[in-house]
């Protein structure tokens, strides 16, 4: 299955020579509310298959 990044603008794919990682949207209903409000799309729900790719995630290693 192709994952694409439903954040808005994006058009990150997983393609076999991706490096970029693809997460799905938390079953806790707190979390996954937050991550919805942060795609920013007007009344849009996630499924199953709703993908966020890893550039839209602060790393924990930056400085």
């Amino acid at each position: 299955m192709v994952h694409t990044c439903v954040a808005v603008g994006c058009h990150n794919r997983k393609t076999p020579d991706s490096r970029l990682s693809f997460y799905r949207f938390p079953r806790d209903k707190d979390r996954k509310q937050r991550w919805i409000a942060a795609v920013k799309r007007a009344g849009w729900q996630s499924t199953d298959a709703s993908r966020l790719c890893s550039e839209h995630f602060v790393s924990g290693g930056r400085t």
